[in-house]
């Protein structure tokens, strides 16, 4: 085959968000129709029409894994293990013994050791971690892409090139379809994993420092408080919510109809346990079939409800534990799919599951009574012994986060005092940064979404008189401490109080005035009352300047990217130097004040609770303080009660609105959410047999394969090199994965992808387009991506602006020789808040002419940065190409992105 019939392959990949299958290939056939043959804009299309086929990949052959050994769990050595994030070669890198060295090794050995582990190269290791124990798709051995043929027209003695599109889609793999449920757990286990990618970023700042006392105890205050938060506090309020509503089959109508449940449950439960064994084991000795079982497994359940019909003293007790039992089952495949993302979510669920079975037991037991009386007030104490240990966890998670900070600064000011520790400093600025907005950010909403959903759950109790009955009894006091529980009276206090400043509040505002309901009337029984007051009592500390300054960090944050966003609404046509150089001002000087809005979340989330404490402590302790329990003194001062009535009114509004309220959620921030978990989901490490990344890199190398597998009639290779054409978090994909590839640190995947020895790589040109490498990756995980720059941006380091028509410096990071690519050309508009400049640094206009000029086509082509004679020889191309946002690369209002593509293709 000669070279002017050889193909060109180019793949085309797809960011962040929503996208069908297909539609990022045929936007790039459509860019592609756009090319002229000439400048002179004559009307001649440069392709032909092109051709949609679909292609079947096959995917590797599935390597099985050998099973992995039990846990001893008498082993202190394996039980540590248990609730441990890290994988690989970064497991035991942070131990006591690896850190200050084992018994009987040497100073100069550990010395040695820690200069070893500070040139891991850690990109290269997390993306191992991530693959080494994935076996391969589970369910299927190929998938099915588009590929779009066509054909460039050569001009004069330009030869004609076939040119065939495929998709690397990959959207299917990150997340699955719209639901509610789905909205629900991806939130929570973004928040979870939020919490471990702060922790991933402090780990690899504080492997510089490795060996050092200070940063060992930063390291671990962080880690401690993301264990309290994410293994204690999550599972705490997950159980809660079961144990509030335990009373809920206390609803059924006396009679016929508990009986008809109580049994009709064992009936359901004996028929899945028959077809789950059937579907597990040959039926037992002496039987045929399975079916024979069939009658035997519901005659507990039809015994159960019979004797139940006789017998309706016991029907409240049996359906409480059924109740129990299932809510048991719920929680457990709740902390499952929680295991999934945070390691050891299933069994510190498992333990709290137990406790709390145990405790409610004990409760019940000691009662001496299974009425329905016992029953209920058994529920409401446990539900006050379960809000204890929660307020107990999530005051120490606030402590160690607290403590952590001044370790933090502790740690930066020793590190400012060495010579040259220029570059040290700013990735630790930066690593620490991106720990403490990851840490705040879960905190705030996890804890504020579960102040006012409870807050639901208990108007949707109280409003089905879920509690009618129950005696009004609070726990004791743990160890003796009275002022760690509020009584039944305290808490009639409380909130006649904070109906009082409600009602204060309404008269400021209308001048009327209203009388006060006392909270015994108001509440119906006195049990509401004690169960009313931990709803007020769940008020985090100065909550409604908390809620405030939370308020303003996220309008701070909306208000960096919101002249991009009016952009990608209306995104132009045409448009000069000067607007593109304002909005892409604006978004630079949003990130460089970045820093501020961190400052102002963390500190709303754990600088204010803190001090509101202190301060409530002081002024108790003073002279003139009144002499009453300090819960009560605290939750009744002027700041706390206006949060907790407002608290009580939201959560009436919540509990009557939850089916709208759910259904906005899923209709209008699912976009959002599925935007944010798209880069999320790529960094897990977890499930280990089967990451995210694994998954996509495996489709992504089978497609590579599958095209240098493609021959002609003579068996020469049928492509003459690829183009790969990424946008956003695809271009992140690709870089990852050709880095890896070309370090053949998994010979089996390079092999698998390149075919060898039977042909050589092809070239690969890669076209990368909003890339967030620089911007985000680099700024917020300085360390795990190093090798796009050494110092992150906006941390104290100034980048001095590129000049037009000066050459990109040789030394600067990233060398696309490092990914196994012959050319790697970026380009990006001035207000994406994704990626822009990989190599050059403050070049926001399309040419680097006046600000009246650079709109398109005059001239036809931006301005071009590159390092050598030209840029078709150059390796790395650096261009922006005005104005506009993130996205809206792929359509007409970028011909400069198919003007670049057609070069490449035409390389």
């Amino acid at each position: 085959m000669s070279n002017q019939q050889k193909r060109i392959a180019v793949i085309a990949i797809h960011g962040v968000g929503h996208h069908e299958s297909g539609a990022t290939a045929q936007a790039v056939t459509d860019l592609l129709g756009g090319v002229e043959m000439d400048s002179s804009r004559s009307g001649r299309n440069r392709y032909t029409p092109f051709s949609l086929q679909q292609v079947q990949i096959a995917l590797p052959p599935s390597s099985p894994r050998v099973a992995k050994a039990s846990l001893n769990l008498f082993s202190w050595k394996q039980l540590r293990y248990l609730f441990e994030e890290r994988r690989g070669v970064f497991r035991d890198l942070y131990t006591w013994t690896s850190w200050f060295g084992r018994k009987g090794e040497s100073k100069e050995h550990v010395l040695e050791r820690h200069a070893s582990d500070r040139k891991i190269d850690i990109a290269t290791e997390f993306m191992q971690v991530q693959l080494a124990e994935f076996a391969g798709d589970k369910s299927k051995n190929t998938f099915t892409t588009w590929r779009h043929s066509g054909r460039r027209l050569g001009e004069g003695n330009e030869a004609k090139k076939d040119v065939d599109v495929f998709e690397m889609y990959w959207a299917d793999l990150a997340r699955p379809n719209n639901s509610f449920v789905r909205f629900l757990f991806s939130f929570y286990q973004l928040l979870l994993h939020l919490v471990s990618l702060g922790r991933i970023a402090l780990d690899q700042a504080c492997l510089e420092h490795a060996g050092k006392l200070d940063w060992f105890i930063y390291l671990r205050s962080y880690t401690y408080a993301s264990r309290v938060l994410t293994l204690g506090v999550l599972p705490l309020l997950v159980l809660l919510y079961g144990v509030a509503l335990a009373p809920l089959p206390l609803l059924l109508p006396v009679g016929f109809t508990r009986a008809a449940v109580g049994g009709g449950v064992v009936v359901l439960a004996g028929l899945a346990i028959l077809l789950f064994y059937s579907l597990k084991r040959r039926p037992f000795p002496g039987t045929s079939s399975w079916w024979f079982w069939l009658i035997p497994s519901v005659i507990p359940g039809v015994a159960l409800g019979w004797f139940l019909a006789r017998n309706q003293v016991s029907a409240p007790a049996v359906l409480v534990v059924e109740w129990w039992i299932a809510g048991a089952g719920v929680s457990y495949w709740i902390f499952a799919q929680y295991d999934l993302v945070r390691n050891g979510a299933k069994q510190a669920g498992e333990v709290f599951i137990g406790l709390v079975t145990v405790a409610f037991v004990f409760l019940l037991w000691s009662r001496h009574s299974f009425d329905e009386v016992a029953l209920k007030t058994t529920s409401s104490l446990l539900v006050q012994g379960e809000f204890l240990v929660l307020r107990f966890f999530v005051l120490l998670f606030v402590l160690l986060t607290v403590f952590s900070f001044l370790m933090e600064l502790f740690c930066r000011a020793r590190l400012a005092l060495q010579p040259d520790s220029m570059a040290l400093s700013a990735r630790a600025r930066a690593a620490a940064q991106t720990s403490r907005f990851a840490m705040a950010i879960p905190a705030l909403l996890i804890l504020l979404l579960a102040v006012f959903t409870g807050s639901a759950a208990y108007r949707f109790a109280n409003a089905h008189t879920l509690y009618s009955g129950a005696l009004a009894e609070t726990i004791p006091p743990p160890l003796g401490i009275a002022q760690t529980v509020l009584s039944a009276a305290d808490s009639r206090k409380l909130l006649d109080r904070v109906e009082e400043d409600r009602r204060r509040s309404q008269e400021s505002g209308k001048g009327a005035k209203t009388a006060v309901e006392p909270a015994q009337s108001r509440t119906g029984h006195s049990v509401h009352a004690v169960l009313q007051g931990l709803i007020i009592q769940s008020a985090p500390p100065g909550m409604i300047v908390t809620i405030s300054l939370a308020a303003i960090g996220f309008l701070a944050l909306g208000l960096i990217v919101l002249p991009s966003v009016y952009f990608e609404k209306f995104p132009p046509r045409i448009a000069k130097n000067l607007p593109a150089r304002l909005l892409g001002g604006w978004l630079s000087s949003g990130f460089r004040h970045f820093r501020w809005t961190v400052a102002l979340l963390w500190s709303a989330v754990f600088l204010v609770p803190v001090i509101t404490l202190v301060v409530a402590i002081w002024m108790y302790t003073r002279p003139d303080a009144p002499h009453e329990p300090f819960l009560l003194y605290f939750y009744s001062l002027p700041l706390m009660a206006k949060g907790e009535a407002q608290l009580l009114t939201l959560g009436g509004v919540i509990a009557g609105s939850a089916v709208v309220l759910a259904g906005i959620l899923v209709k209008y921030l699912s976009s959002v959410l599925d935007t944010i978990l798209d880069v999320d989901t790529y960094l897990r490490t977890g499930p280990p047999d089967a990451t995210p990344r694994a998954m996509i890199a495996e489709r992504y190398a089978s497609l590579l394969r599958h095209i240098h597998a493609c021959r002609g009639e003579n068996g020469i290779p049928a492509y003459d090199h690829i183009v790969i054409v990424a946008h956003s978090l695809g271009s992140l994909i690709t870089a990852d994965l050709m880095r890896f590839l070309h370090q053949n640190r998994m010979s089996g995947w390079t092999e698998y992808a390149f075919d060898e020895p039977v042909c050589r790589p092809l070239p690969v040109y890669f076209f990368s387009m909003g890339c967030p490498l620089r911007q985000l990756l680099n700024r917020f995980f300085p360390h795990l991506y190093g090798w796009v720059r050494p110092v992150p941006e906006d941390t104290g380091v100034p980048f001095p602006a590129s000049e037009p028509g000066t050459p990109i410096e040789p030394a600067t990071a990233p060398q696309p020789s490092d990914l196994g690519m012959k050319q790697w050309v970026n380009f990006y508009r001035s207000g994406d808040y994704v990626g822009r400049s990989i190599w050059t640094n403050h070049i926001l206009g399309r040419t680097g002419g006046g600000d009246e000029e650079g709109a398109y086509p005059n001239p036809a082509t931006p301005t071009i940065y590159f390092e050598a004679a030209t840029a078709e020889t150059s390796e790395r191309v650096d261009a922006c190409i005005g104005l506009g946002s993130h996205t809206h690369y792929w359509d007409r209002t970028a011909p400069d992105v198919g003007n670049q593509l057609d070069a490449l293709i035409a390389s």
